[in-house]
């Protein structure tokens, strides 16, 4: 997940799917990721 959350931040633009699951390999969940990262983010205090 960590690594997916540095990818989007670091971007100067919207990332595509297709890149974040290279990020993480085809065994990963995609979308999970994502739910836990929308979820985690949802609950910071910034």
């Amino acid at each position: 997940m960590n690594r997916v959350e540095a990818t989007i931040f670091a971007a100067s633009e919207p990332v595509p799917r297709s890149v974040l699951a290279q990020v993480v390999g085809a065994s990963c969940n995609l979308g999970l990721i994502i739910d836990d990262l929308r979820e985690e983010l949802r609950n910071r205090h910034l």
